[in-house]
């Protein structure tokens, strides 16, 4: 077993915490998230049903909903914003610069309420 330990952003950053679920390979799935500042204050939350999805794509769709949210709020501009998930798949995706915005620019149309 591994114990895993929040850890705040340094001061003056913000952390989204997010997740996707889903009950199977492709089977009803939901995100959420959750953005906190270096107070550990919760400054804003998510949690979506998204329809029928792989874990890996809701996983996905968690993240760029978190991007989305952030880009859509005018406080949050040029501020440094992590954001952390526990799936390696998509982890391993974001870091790669060319298959990170791929993910993005291909996906996101998608996940479009």
């Amino acid at each position: 077993m591994v114990v895993v330990v929040w850890s705040p952003p340094m001061i003056n950053n913000f952390k989204w915490n997010v997740d996707g679920s889903s009950l199977g390979k492709l089977s009803p799935s939901s995100i959420g998230g959750v953005l906190r500042n270096h107070n550990r204050i919760i400054l804003g939350i998510f949690s979506l049903s998204v329809g029928i999805l792989d874990s890996n794509v809701a996983e996905l769709k968690a993240v760029v909903k978190a991007i989305e949210l952030s880009a859509s709020n005018c406080r949050l501009h040029h501020k440094h914003i992590i954001i952390e998930s526990d799936s390696a798949n998509v982890i391993s995706w974001m870091n790669n610069p060319r298959i990170g915005l791929v993910c993005i620019i291909i996906f996101s149309p998608l996940f479009r309420e």
